[in-house]
């Protein structure tokens, strides 16, 4: 029976009936007819009356009543065996089949066992599930009340239910039969056309026969489950485990569902974390929480403590804020991404209000500051990105397979198992890679004419090298042996020498490489390298900070080929003057000859000019630039540029930190010492000629390749280190990250390291901290405490330094770069003066002049002048002028605000530079691009462009950072004579009331200023 929906008429109430008044009497009388019976219930008379009764299928068995009124045609749907009928008194049958499984067989009937019915504003459908999980969905083609069409369509599969509810709120709520009850999240509501559908002007009818095959959930996505025993289908009372106490172990479900459940007498808990105590406890208290938006919950105390500090002084008007900060934590379901359950959104919600935490400290707020308020569009923004950016980093820590990240994590983490063995030490001579012939590519003519003439005189490189080099460490007793074959191959590989004299030396380190079945040997050359001339830094060496240079303009995507040169060092020959400096643990003619199965002719052939055979020791020398030498990744670096060069790879087309940007990507190149890089956004097929070429360079030199390392036109490669990731986006390796933070984990739960095991940990994050360099800002204490570097004694970790190394940690959310941001049509310039205050000043530029400008910015003291007449005199920098086509009437002032404080003149632009981060955030259309700012003090511009200072500007930068992360703004620099700096005026509380220009002259450029116009 069913309550009928007529609006606001009498009641109806509709019931499928049958009589056994006949069959008592006469058990041979004709089956009873099943009636389809309505009730009317008069409110004046108050009385029910039998209005209408009508023949239905002898297999009907449910009803469901039909929305009326103004919100349909009123009426029932009788559910029979197979199919739907409409019936509504005076009106016809509207007779619909249900479609059927494919392999159901045809006379096999099919029940309905639950319904609901959903109205919305202008429609209302039906969801019913058969007696096999099937969930269909119903609608009715109806003009007022005349019904002229059913239709039933698969909708998706679910477990069998009592009942179902959909809610307003957009979930069905799924009362299971067996096993637990469900809540789903409609993520559609059937309206594929695709999907199996009936209809009831089928010619069949009701004998319609349309399958389909059950699928995975589409329109629907399971949100929560609500635990249920039921049905118990068998159950025992016994102490099974021996704890004392019964237990209770019941049967539960059936079917694929079926489970055995283990009931224990006493509250429900769930273990959320362990942790290791330092030390031995002797008692537990529990603290009040307080406010439950404070950061003093995440992490360890250590991290709730500093986080509460107050870093600055910071208030809070009582109006609504427009700035990102401070920025209120998340509370209840704010945010939630709609496929995480409330459960599991309760934990990551803890991350992502750690994250805020951590945003709001860089920022200076207090704790106090962070009540919840109204937010503005822009702080909606900023959330909504920091949630996806929490969800991918917890994705990253759950992709690794067990056994791909152990090798990443050092040897000082404690781990439940190394399949791969200990990174350092083991040495093992058949897992190092030793080439075939070493030495055959000679680096020399690639050199400058006067690297060359010191790098071949031995008394100029090591002219004051103090005595005492040739004494160094043995190689351990328990790596002889494998030590010794290991010298002896590289001594037939030409890789070594033999000397009686060395002049220098060290010892050998063997460490694993990734995968754990080779090994690579480095050369402990820390002595001898301060000993030698200091070497010049490398050119154009590819770092995670040029990476990010690349540009994926809309609907392309960057592709990546990628060639790695086997054992590069072993392949550039040493200049024989040099190979003395360059020695080895010592090793005996009876070991290489009864060990390494030498002839005492190998051993003689393999001594250096002026050297003779002594029984009492040799010495290994390396004939190649050693792994381990200071000057070996600089010899290294100009080699592969030469051959670069010669393969077409024009230094115009490199992504570096120290030359201008390419001006397009369809062909660029990255080199770092043994890996080129070569990127395109041509398309597919755009990297193949120049890696083609390339080949063909390197086998003409005779440059042996890794090709097992080989990437060819790829969306997805590891370079540097660094994850491309689908041709669009650079990220940290899922396994790095991991490893990462179990390391980071490890440090705050022990408090203990000794300095060379945090820097480790530290050069790790900071390698990863270039892909946004402003995040490096955020260590300062830590660098204290390894002041030594070589420190290998373990020591209690001040809680400043595990603090710097937990929110670093924490903000590699943002290590992800996204490629696609495009560059914002403005050229802002900010500055500050010790008289008045701030200034900031902008002018509307084309994207692609903002484009080529970004190009020059912070590469070797380049700068910008305008083009208006505003100098008198051309300012006298080291870096190259580039003239710019705009006039200081182009720029229109944004602020000129008075200074509250006095202070140098750098830490005041910096305060100029945060009101410019500032003003630019407070419009969300603004976020997720790239910036371009002008600015005349070169200290702030270096600090910026490096990232961190040890001054008092750091404090600066952090907020800086914390701007520029949560904004997603990646940031140019580009120095401006003061003289020439449009900002200079309202710095000076002198406002410009210029608008902006209504049309852009077609002849602004930027170009050098030695080059024609």
């Amino acid at each position: 029976m069913v309550g009928m929906d007529v609006g606001f008429e009498n009641p109806l109430f509709a019931s499928i009936e049958l009589s056994y008044e006949e069959v008592d009497k006469d058990p041979h009388a004709e089956p009873p007819q099943k009636m389809l019976t309505l009730y009317e219930m008069d409110l004046g008379l108050n009385h029910v009356t039998r209005k209408f009764a009508d023949a239905v299928d002898h297999s009907a068995h449910a009803l469901i009543a039909v929305p009326g009124g103004v919100d349909g045609p009123s009426g029932v749907l009788v559910c029979c065996e197979n199919c739907l009928v409409y019936k509504k008194q005076g009106h016809p049958d509207v007779v619909c089949a249900i479609p059927r499984r494919l392999e159901m067989a045809q006379e096999k009937g099919l029940l309905i066992v639950a319904h609901a019915t959903h109205k919305l504003k202008d429609f209302f459908f039906f969801l019913i599930q058969s007696e096999y999980g099937d969930l269909y969905k119903v609608t009715l083609t109806h003009d007022e009340d005349l019904v002229s069409e059913v239709q039933v369509k698969y909708f998706d599969t679910v477990p069998l239910s009592n009942a179902l509810c959909v809610l307003k709120t957009g979930f069905l709520f799924a009362a299971a039969e067996f096993g637990n009850h469900a809540l789903y999240q409609f993520q559609g509501i059937g309206t594929d056309e695709e999907d199996p559908m009936c209809t009831s002007s089928h010619p069949h009818g009701a004998q319609a026969l349309v399958a389909f095959k059950p699928r995975s959930l589409k329109n629907l996505m399971l949100y929560d489950e609500m635990p249920s025993l039921s049905p118990i289908i068998d159950m025992k009372v016994l102490d099974a485990t021996g704890e004392g106490k019964p237990q209770l172990y019941t049967m539960c479900g059936r079917g694929p569902r079926a489970s055995l459940r283990v009931l224990r007498h006493g509250l429900a808990v769930t273990e959320m974390a362990v942790s290791e105590l330092p030390g031995k406890p002797n008692a537990v208290w529990t603290v009040k929480a307080g406010d439950p938006r404070a950061m003093g919950r995440w992490g360890t105390g250590v991290l709730g403590r500093q986080l509460c500090k107050t870093i600055g002084p910071q208030s809070v008007g009582s109006g609504r804020s427009r700035d990102i900060f401070p920025l209120a934590l998340l509370d209840s379901r704010e945010c939630k991404p709609h496929d995480w359950s409330c459960q599991s959104w309760k934990i990551l919600r803890e991350f992502v209000n750690a994250a805020i935490g951590a945003l709001n400290w860089c920022y200076g707020c207090q704790v106090s500051c962070l009540q919840s308020s109204r937010r503005t569009a822009a702080q909606r923004d900023v959330l909504q990105r920091l949630v996806s950016r929490c969800v991918d980093f917890c994705n990253r820590l759950q992709a690794p397979d067990a056994g791909s990240w152990e090798s990443l994590t050092p040897d000082w983490v404690p781990l439940p198992q190394r399949p791969e063995g200990p990174k350092y030490g083991g040495l093992c001579a058949e897992k190092v890679d030793v080439l075939p012939q070493a030495g055959v590519c000679d680096p020399m003519p690639c050199l400058p004419p006067a690297v060359q003439q010191l790098v071949n005189c031995e008394q100029k490189m090591f002219a004051d090298a103090p005595k005492g080099l040739e004494v160094f460490e043995d190689v351990a007793d328990a790596e002889r042996l494998e030590y010794i074959k290991l010298v002896v191959r590289q001594l037939r590989a030409k890789q070594l020498g033999l000397t009686t004299k060395p002049r220098g030396g060290g010892a050998v380190i063997a460490v694993g490489k990734p995968g754990g079945k080779r090994q690579r040997v480095v050369w402990h050359g820390r002595r001898v390298s301060a000993a030698a001339v200091r070497p010049p830094k490398p050119r154009h060496l590819a770092s995670p900070t040029a990476l990010t240079f690349l540009e994926c303009k809309q609907g392309r995507q960057i592709r990546c080929s990628k060639r790695d040169a086997s054992c590069w060092f072993d392949q550039l020959a040493l200049p024989a003057d040099l190979g003395r400096w360059m020695g080895r643990p010592r090793v005996s003619q009876r070991e290489l000859c009864s060990i390494g199965g030498m002839t005492v002719e190998e051993v003689q052939a393999c001594l250096l000019p002026g050297d003779l055979l002594d029984a009492s020791g040799l010495c290994p020398v390396s004939l190649t630039w050693p792994m381990g030498f200071a000057w070996s990744s600089y010899i290294a670096q100009e080699f592969l540029l030469d051959v670069c060069r010669a393969a077409d790879l024009d230094e115009s087309s490199i992504l570096s930190c120290e030359t201008a940007t390419p001006m397009s990507f369809e062909l660029a190149f990255a080199a770092a010492t043994d890996d080129v890089m070569i990127f395109s956004d041509a398309g597919e097929g755009g990297t193949l000629q120049a890696a083609r070429n390339l080949d063909a360079e390197m086998q003409k030199r005779g440059i042996i390749r890794n090709t097992a390392k080989d990437v060819n036109d790829e969306l997805v490669a590891t370079c540097v280190g660094v994850a491309l990731e689908q041709g669009t986006h650079l990220g940290v390796p899922s396994a790095r990250c991991l490893a990462m933070m179990v390391s980071v984990v490890h440090l705050l739960s022990c408090a203990e390291a000794s300095p060379k095991q945090v820097q480790q940990q530290l050069g790790v994050q900071q390698w990863f901290d270039l892909l946004r360099r402003c995040k490096l800002s955020v260590y300062n204490k830590v660098y204290d405490f390894i002041r030594d570097p070589h420190d290998t004694r373990p020591r209690r970790l001040p809680h400043e330094a595990l603090f710097e190394l937990g929110i670093g940690m924490l903000l590699g959310i943002f290590w992800q770069v996204d490629l696609r941001k495009p560059f914002l049509p403005l050229l802002s310039a900010t500055d500050a003066s010790t008289e008045f205050g701030f200034g900031g000043s902008i002018a509307r530029l084309p994207a692609d002049m903002i484009r080529r400008l970004a190009r020059i910015s912070e590469k070797q003291g380049d700068y910008v002048v305008l083009d208006g007449g505003t100098s008198t005199k051309p300012a006298k920098r080291l870096g190259q002028a580039h003239q710019l086509g705009l006039s200081l009437d182009d720029f229109v002032d944004i602020f000129s605000v008075k200074s509250r404080h006095s202070a140098h003149i750098n830490v005041l632009e910096g305060e100029a530079f945060l009101w410019w981060l500032r003003w630019i955030l407070r419009c969300r259309r603004r976020h997720c691009s790239q910036v371009v700012v002008l600015v005349d003090s070169s200290v702030w511009l270096g600090a910026a462009a490096k990232g961190r200072s040890s001054t008092r500007l750091n404090r600066l930068l952090r907020k800086a950072a914390a701007l520029e992360m949560s904004g997603d703004l990646q940031v140019y620099l580009i120095l401006v004579p003061s003289a020439e700096n449009a900002s200079d005026k309202p710095s000076r509380g002198i406002r410009c009331s210029a608008k902006f220009a209504s049309k852009l002259q077609s002849n602004r450029y930027v170009v050098p200023c030695n080059s024609p116009k």
